[in-house]
């Protein structure tokens, strides 16, 4: 099994947002309105007059305290850790702010093997003596040529990320879910539901036969009104647990689903199609079955279709069952 590649993940502009902490403070003390999305110069202290960026370099300690975290950065840094790969956090900070990067990164519960703080412009070197393979995750330009054979070079996406395609081994990507996808850490799931705008959870799909929805599609309201959307074929046909006392598969229904459809069936004919009891016997299971519902979804009660009329249930004229 080949070995994990090492993970470099760089604090300013990746794990912090260290460009729009600069940003505020320079605004704030000298009654500036500069904004992050016209800083399209690395780094944008050097577009700014003297004054301010003396101002800033006296000031950085206290700003580099201060920075906000990208708490989706850093969720991708704790999977990684836990998925196995070796993690350097490296900055090119000035050394003296070692303990109080520290400091920050333990405030976030930010995991990692390593803290390398090399010193401006010698990431690549600190990379190179690790050996083996590795990828940086950073947003300077002035970082990109570090890319090799060996090395990967990671670019999330800024303001000052240079247009044009990237040089070979950098890739630039959109978005943190692409790069927990092309590490492998994206747990997948046998399927999931989309859950509309604005309304309550959707329920699963609760169709018959053999076929499961096609994905993306809206299979109308249930008794909820939440309309059921289906996203992915499900990646198991037959689920644990899903056979019958007669030992026939449940086609591959989920539980949830196999439950509903016994409610439904309940609720028509007066007969579980699994214990096919008649007399009492219905409302009994009707409760045993909704209450299983309520567990497995946390929905609330479970309108029937409408039981037989000699099988009235007391007290709930439009079919609510009340257990």
């Amino acid at each position: 099994m080949a070995s994990l590649p090492a993970l470099y993940f760089d604090i300013d502009g990746v794990l912090a947002f260290q460009p729009e902490g600069s940003v505020l403070a320079v605004n704030g003390r000298f009654g500036t309105s500069y904004l992050v999305a016209e800083a399209t110069t690395y780094p944008w202290a050097a577009t700014i007059p003297q004054v301010q960026q003396d101002w800033l370099e006296a000031s950085k300690a206290v700003v580099c305290a201060n920075l906000a975290p990208d708490t989706i950065a850093i969720a991708t840094v704790r999977k990684a850790v836990k998925a196995g790969y070796p993690v350097t956090v490296i900055t090119e900070r000035d050394p003296s702010l070692a303990k109080l990067t520290a400091a920050w990164l333990a405030y976030f519960q930010v995991p990692y093997d390593n803290l390398a703080l090399p010193g401006k412009g010698m990431k690549g070197e600190r990379i190179a003596a690790g050996g083996g393979k590795a990828i940086l995750i950073d947003d300077s330009p002035a970082n990109e040529p570090i890319a090799s054979s060996d090395v990967q070079v990671w670019v999330p996406p800024r303001p000052w990320t240079p247009a044009g395609d990237p040089p070979a081994g950098v890739w630039r990507f959109s978005s943190w879910r692409d790069v927990r996808k092309k590490l492998g850490l994206l747990r997948l799931v046998p399927w999931q539901l989309r859950r509309p705008a604005g309304r309550r959870r959707p329920l699963l799909w609760r169709g018959g036969g053999t076929q499961f929805p096609e994905p993306g599609v809206v299979h109308g309201d249930e008794p909820h009104g939440v309309p059921v959307v289906a996203l992915h074929r499900p990646l198991v046909r037959d689920h644990p647990g899903t056979r019958d006392h007669e030992g026939d598969h449940r086609r591959g229904l989920p539980p949830l689903a196999w439950l509903e459809l016994r409610l439904r069936a309940l609720g028509e004919s007066g007969v579980d199609p699994v214990h096919g009891d008649p007399g009492r016997r219905p409302l009994v299971r009707a409760c045993q079955l909704l209450t299983e519902h309520d567990r497995l979804t946390r929905a609330g009660p479970f309108r029937l279709p409408s039981l037989p009329a000699s099988h009235p249930v007391p007290g709930a004229a439009g079919g609510r069952v009340h257990c």
